[in-house]
C-alpha cells in the first residue's frame, strides 16, 4: 500500500499528543509482541492522536478502531473522517480515503469492497468491540464446522480476510473494564495493537499484554497544570434525599454559580441516580422546577419510552449531536458516562452515591472538557455530593494513584510471582515446627516435586484428535494470569504426560473495604493425559473448558460405571435435581443412608437427575459429581504428582472396563446422547445460588426474581452465535439473555452484557454469565421433548416400566407372591358365634395360622410370639405383631384386604389400605405415642355379627403386649415393617410383572405403580419398611 511520505511537523498537534504519536511510532518500529499502551485523561485529544497514528500507519494496511459502544463509533468516524483534520487544517493527504463501520452483517460486503480498492488507498475500519467478538465467536465455530449454528457460513472466511486486510489496531476501552473475550478476539488478528484509556487499571493491562516499554503516560494533576482540562472541585453537603428538594438544592447552587461567574449561564449539570426509578424521581423534580424558568431536562434509561413533555424529555437512548441540545439538567444512571464531548458540562450532581471508583472517574470525565483555547484559564467542574457518601474520599484516592502513577512515567507495573513470593518467604523463619513436624522456609526459586501434594479428585474431559499437551500447558499458564495467579514453576512426570503448575494466589481481603491487603496461597493445577482423556485439578477452581481442542467432559452414562454394582459395594450418598420445571415443583433432594439401594424411594425419582452420588467401591470412598464430570477418592491432599498420574490411570482402567453401574441409577432419568434438534424452548435458571452473591458497578446487590426463572425461549436471527433469547427478572426489569448450541463444548451457552455486569461479591473477575456457563445450573426443554438438557447434559426423562433394574424393580422387589392367598374366599369369615379362631379360608384365619408361634406355614415367614387383633374401633392396624426375643427385633403393623374375583394389577382396591398405612405410619416411627386403645379394646375379644374372637392371639395380656411393642419400636436395630396382605382378587405378582413389561404400558398398571411407589416413598421418610404380600 505504497504512498506519499507523511510529515507529522505539517500538523498543529499539542505537544503531548505530538509525544503520544512518537511513542507509538517507536512502538510499531520494537517488533514487540505486546499491545502498547496511551494513557490521557478525558478531553485532552486522545481521538486526534488515534487519527494520526492510524494515518502513519496506513503503509502497513488498513486500521481498525476497536470501542465499547455506538456512540463513540458514532463520533470517532466523524472525526476520523474529516471533523479532526479540518480542525487542526491539515493537508488532505493525512485524510483516509474511506471511514466505514465494522457491522457483523455487512461484514463480507465491507471486505469485498476493501479488497477491490487501489493499493494506495487507506480505509479505516471503525465498530464496537463487541461487534469484532461476535464475528470472532461466529468465526471460531465456522472453523469448526458448525457455522449452521453459530453463525453465516462466511463467518471463519471473514475472519481471515479481515486478519489479512488490517495491519493496525487501535482499541480504545474508554473507561470500560475489558472483557476477556474482547481481549481474546482482538488478539486473534495477531497485529499490532495500541490501547487507549483514561482509566488503565491494573487489569486492563493484564488482559492485554501491555509492554510497559512502551507506555505514552499523562497523569490528570498534569493535564489539569498544562491547561488540558479542567480542575475538579467537589463540594459536599447534607443533600435531601427528597428528590424535589433536592432539584431546588442543585439548582440554587446552580443559580450561585453563575451570578458569581464560576459557570456559565448556558451551562449544563450531569445528575446521576442509581437506578431508573430514581432517574424518573428526578427528571419529574427538575422538571418541575425548571418549568417555570422556560429551561428544560432531559432524562436517559434504557427502560424508558421515548416521550416528549412540556419541560422536558425521557428516552431510552442517548440522543445524538447532545452537545447541540438545549437541556440544561441530564439526568441517567449509566448511559452518560461516556460520549459526551460537551465543554459546556461543567457540573454534576450526585443523587446516589458511588460505590465503583472507576465509574467516579469516568462519570467526573463528562465534566471536564476545556472550553478552549487550550492552555488558557478554565473555571474548575463542580461536583456535588451528599455528605457521608465518601465521594471526596474517593476522588483524593484517586489522586494519589494518579501521581504514583506519574512519579513512574506510566501505571503501577505489573508485579512478578516469584519476586511476590520471595518476599512472602523471606518474613519467615528459616525453620519451624508446625502441625506436628519442623518445616524448612520455601525456597521460591526451587520448590521440591516431592513437597508436593495433591487430592485424588479431578474433572474428566474427552479429547479431540487433535488436541495437543503443550498447547494445554501454554492456554493454562495464559489462564492463570487473566485469574490474577502467577506462576512459579511447572513439574512433570510420565514422559510429559502428568503436569503441575505450582501458582500464587492473591485476593484482597474481604474485610477491608478502602485498605488494600492481599492475602496470598499457593494453588496447584495439575493434570494427567491417559488416551483420549484428560484428568485435570485445580485448587481454586481454575476453568479450561474453552481451551483448544478440550473435547467435552466425561458423559453421565460413562462416569456411572465408577460407582458399579458388586455385592461389596454400596451406594451411600446421592442428590438429584428434578427435571420438573413447574413453579411448586422440589428443585433438588440429597439423601444419604448407609445403602440406599433400597432407600429413598419417592415419587417421580424418573424425573430427577443424579447430580452427584457416592459410596463405597472396595473399600475406598469414592464421590462423583456427574454435572461437572468430576471423581475424588478419599480425603485431602494424599498424593504426589507420580501418585496422581498412576491414580487417575487407574481410573481411567475403570472407565474403559465400563463395569455395570450401581442398578439404583436405573430409577432415574437416564443420560442419552445431544438430539438431532437442539432448540431450546423453554428454560429454568437455578438462580438460588446467586440471590445476595452479585453486585453491579455500583456495589449494590442484584435482586432477582426466582418466581420468573422458568421462562420460554423465543429465536433471535439478529444474534448468529447465539441465536435464541429469553429474558429473567433483574433488579425490578427484564433482563434480556441469549442462549446458543455450542457443539465442541457440547453444552449451550449464554451471553448477556446485563449479566455479565454483575460480579460476585467474593470474586469481582467472576460474572454472573461465567458462572452460569460454567456450572451450567439451567435446565432446558427442546422440541424434542423426549430429551431435557439439566446440568450440562442430556437425559431421557420417559418411564419405561419394562427395564430390567429400571424403575420398576423397586415396586417389584416390594412385591411377594405367596400360595393360598389367591384361593381366599372372605377377609374375616362369617362367624355367627365365639370362636378360638376365623374360619381357615378367611384371610384373618390365613393370617392367623401362619403367624402364631406354634405355626409350622412359613408362607408368610417367621412366626411372632406376640400376635394381637387390632381390628375395628378406631383400628391403626388389623393385626399387631411383635418379636422381642428372636435373632431379630421386630415391630410390624398388618393391613388385610380382600375382594373376589380373579387377581390382577389393578390400583382401585388398593386405594384404601394404601390410604390406611399411610395414615397409620406415625405409630411405627421410634419416637411415636402409644397405640390408641390399648388398655380397654385390647382387653375386650373382636366381635362381628355374633362372631367372637380373643384380640391376643398368643395369649399374652394386653399391657404386656403393648409394652414390648413400645419397647421394640424404639429400639434403633429393630425392623419397623408395615404389611399390606392382600387376599383373592385384589393383586397378583405374576400380573404386576407382565403389566410392567407390556408396551405401551396400561393406565391402570402405571396407576398402581405410582400408587405403590407413593406409599414406598412415605413409609421410608420414617425409616419403615414396606412389605406387600400377595397371590402368585
Amino acid at each position: 500500500m505504497a504512498t506519499a511520505r507523511l510529515d507529522l511537523g505539517d500538523l498543529k498537534l499539542w505537544p503531548h499528543q505530538a509525544e503520544a504519536v512518537r511513542a507509538c511510532v517507536t512502538y510499531f518500529g520494537s517488533g514487540s509482541g505486546r499491545s502498547a499502551l496511551v494513557h490521557y485523561p478525558t478531553g485532552t485529544g486522545k481521538t486526534g492522536i488515534m487519527a494520526v497514528v492510524a494515518g502513519l500507519r496506513r503503509n502497513a494496511g488498513h486500521t481498525l478502531i476497536l470501542c465499547p459502544s455506538t456512540a463513540l463509533v458514532e463520533q470517532i468516524m466523524a472525526a476520523v473522517g474529516g471533523g479532526f483534520w479540518t480542525t487542526i487544517g491539515a493537508p488532505s493527504e493525512w485524510v483516509p480515503n474511506r471511514v466505514v463501520q465494522l457491522l457483523p452483517s455487512s461484514l463480507t460486503q465491507c471486505l469485498a469492497e476493501l479488497e477491490t480498492m487501489p493499493s494506495d488507498h487507506h480505509c479505516v475500519i471503525v465498530g464496537t468491540v463487541q461487534a469484532l467478538q461476535q464475528t470472532h465467536a461466529a468465526a471460531v465455530q465456522g472453523a469448526a464446522g458448525r457455522t449452521a449454528v453459530f453463525g453465516p457460513p462466511s463467518a471463519a472466511r471473514d475472519m481471515d480476510r479481515l486478519r489479512r486486510a488490517v495491519g493496525t489496531i487501535i482499541f480504545d476501552e474508554g473507561h470500560r473494564e475489558p472483557a476477556p473475550s474482547w481481549a481474546e478476539a482482538v488478539r486473534s488478528l495477531c497485529k499490532p495493537t495500541v490501547l487507549f484509556s483514561a482509566t488503565p487499571f491494573r487489569g486492563d493491562m493484564k488482559l492485554f499484554d501491555v509492554d510497559p516499554h512502551h507506555v505514552s503516560f499523562l497523569g490528570f494533576r498534569q493535564a489539569v497544570d498544562c491547561k488540558l482540562i479542567r480542575d475538579v472541585a467537589i463540594v459536599e453537603a447534607p443533600l435531601a434525599r427528597d428528590p424535589h428538594a433536592f432539584a431546588r438544592e442543585i439548582l440554587s447552587w446552580r443559580d450561585d454559580l453563575v451570578r458569581s461567574g464560576n459557570v456559565g449561564a448556558n451551562d449544563k449539570t450531569i445528575v446521576r441516580a442509581a437506578d431508573a426509578g430514581g432517574v424518573q424521581a428526578l427528571y419529574d423534580a427538575f422538571a418541575a422546577a425548571l418549568g417555570p424558568r422556560g429551561e428544560r431536562v432531559l432524562a436517559v434509561h434504557d427502560t424508558f419510552k421515548s416521550e416528549v413533555g412540556p419541560h422536558g424529555e425521557r428516552h431510552d437512548h442517548v440522543p445524538r449531536a447532545l452537545g447541540a441540545r438545549q437541556e440544561t439538567v441530564l439526568i441517567h444512571q449509566d448511559m452518560l458516562l461516556e460520549g459526551i464531548d460537551d465543554p459546556s458540562c461543567t457540573m454534576l450532581a450526585a443523587y446516589d452515591p458511588f460505590t465503583n471508583e472507576r465509574k467516579l472517574v469516568q462519570q467526573v470525565g463528562r465534566v471536564i472538557r476545556h472550553p478552549r483555547p487550550i492552555g488558557s484559564e478554565a473555571k474548575p467542574a463542580r461536583v456535588f455530593a451528599r455528605t457521608g457518601d465518601g465521594l471526596s474520599a474517593m476522588w483524593r484516592r484517586f489522586g494519589i494513584f494518579d501521581d504514583l502513577c506519574a512519579e513512574g512515567n506510566g501505571p503501577p507495573s505489573l508485579r512478578t510471582g516469584k519476586e511476590i513470593l520471595r518476599r512472602l518467604a523471606a518474613t519467615m523463619p528459616s525453620i519451624d515446627y508446625v502441625d506436628g513436624r519442623f518445616r524448612t522456609r520455601l525456597d521460591p526459586n526451587s520448590i521440591p516435586d516431592g513437597d508436593i501434594r495433591i487430592p485424588k479428585s479431578a474433572v474428566i474431559h474427552e479429547l479431540d484428535p487433535t488436541f495437543d499437551l503443550d498447547t494445554f500447558e501454554a492456554a493454562v499458564t495464559a489462564e492463570l494470569g487473566s485469574e490474577d495467579r502467577f506462576q512459579i514453576q511447572v513439574f512433570t512426570v510420565a514422559g510429559r504426560a502428568c503436569r503441575c503448575h505450582v501458582s500464587l494466589r492473591l485476593q484482597q481481603s474481604r474485610f477491608l473495604v478502602d485498605t488494600l491487603f492481599q492475602q496470598g496461597s499457593l494453588e496447584i493445577t495439575a493434570y494427567a493425559r491417559h488416551g483420549e482423556r484428560l484428568f485435570f485439578y485445580d485448587s481454586a477452581g481454575l476453568w479450561m473448558d474453552g481451551a483448544a481442542d478440550l473435547g467435552t467432559r466425561a458423559a453421565p452414562a460413562i462416569l456411572r460405571s465408577l460407582l458399579p454394582e458388586s455385592a461389596g459395594d454400596a451406594i451411600t450418598g446421592i442428590g438429584t435435581r428434578n427435571t420438573d420445571l413447574g413453579r411448586l415443583a422440589i428443585r433438588g433432594r440429597t439423601l444419604t443412608a448407609a445403602s440406599l439401594n433400597r432407600a429413598g424411594i419417592h415419587m417421580g425419582e424418573h424425573l430427577h437427575v443424579v447430580a452427584h452420588a457416592s459410596g463405597r467401591v472396595a473399600g475406598n470412598h469414592r464421590a462423583i459429581g456427574f454435572a461437572r464430570s468430576r471423581i475424588r477418592e478419599g480425603n485431602g491432599a494424599v498424593v504426589d504428582l507420580g501418585g496422581f498420574q498412576a491414580w487417575t490411570a487407574r481410573m481411567n482402567g475403570e472407565l474403559l472396563a465400563g463395569s455395570r453401574a450401581a442398578a439404583m441409577f436405573d430409577r432415574y432419568a437416564m443420560p442419552v446422547d445431544v438430539p438431532a434438534a437442539t432448540e431450546p424452548v423453554n428454560i429454568l435458571v437455578d438462580l438460588d445460588d446467586a440471590v445476595d452473591a452479585y453486585v453491579d458497578d455500583d456495589g449494590k446487590v442484584a435482586r432477582f426474581d426466582l418466581d420468573a426463572a422458568c421462562v420460554d425461549v423465543v429465536p433471535d436471527p439478529t444474534a448468529a452465535d447465539f441465536p435464541y433469547r429469553f429474558e429473567l427478572g433483574v433488579n425490578g426489569r427484564p433482563v434480556p439473555v441469549w442462549i446458543g448450541w455450542h457443539p465442541r463444548r457440547g453444552k449451550y451457552w449464554l451471553r448477556s452484557p446485563a449479566l455479565s455486569a454483575l460480579k460476585r461479591r467474593d470474586a469481582p473477575n467472576v460474572s454472573l454469565t461465567k458462572r452460569l456457563n460454567q456450572r451450567q445450573s439451567i435446565r432446558v426443554i427442546t422440541r424434542n421433548s423426549a430429551a431435557l438438557y439439566a446440568y450440562g447434559k442430556f437425559y431421557g426423562v420417559g418411564l419405561d416400566l419394562s427395564v430390567a433394574n429400571g424403575p420398576a424393580s423397586v415396586i417389584a422387589g416390594l412385591i411377594e407372591g405367596v400360595s393360598g392367598l389367591a384361593g381366599i374366599y372372605s377377609e374375616k369369615g362369617d362367624l355367627t358365634a365365639p370362636a378360638s379362631t376365623w374360619p381357615a379360608s378367611s384371610l384373618f384365619g390365613f393370617m392367623d395360622a401362619a403367624l402364631k408361634p406354634a405355626s409350622t406355614a412359613t408362607v408368610l415367614g417367621l412366626p411372632f410370639p406376640m400376635l394381637l387383633c387390632d381390628d375395628l374401633d378406631d383400628e391403626v392396624a388389623d393385626f399387631v405383631a411383635v418379636d422381642d426375643r428372636g435373632p431379630e427385633l421386630r415391630a410390624v403393623l398388618m393391613a388385610a384386604k380382600w375382594k373376589a374375583g380373579k387377581p390382577g394389577a389393578g390400583a382401585s382396591t388398593l386405594y384404601d389400605v394404601c390410604g390406611q398405612v399411610v395414615k397409620n405410619l406415625a405409630y411405627l416411627k421410634v419416637d411415636a405415642i402409644d397405640l390408641p386403645g390399648t388398655a380397654v379394646k385390647w382387653g375386650r375379644p373382636w366381635r362381628l355379627k355374633g362372631g367372637e374372637v380373643h384380640r391376643s392371639r398368643t395369649g399374652q395380656a394386653a399391657a404386656d403386649i403393648a409394652k414390648a411393642f413400645k419397647s421394640v419400636r424404639g429400639n434403633p436395630s429393630a425392623r419397623r415393617t408395615f404389611w399390606m396382605v392382600l387376599g383373592g382378587g385384589v393383586l397378583s405378582r405374576d400380573a404386576v410383572l407382565r403389566g410392567f413389561a407390556r408396551k405401551p404400558i396400561e393406565p391402570h398398571v402405571l396407576q398402581l405403580y405410582h400408587l405403590l411407589l407413593s406409599t414406598y416413598a412415605s413409609c421410608q421418610s420414617v425409616g419403615v419398611e414396606l412389605r406387600i404380600l400377595c397371590a402368585e
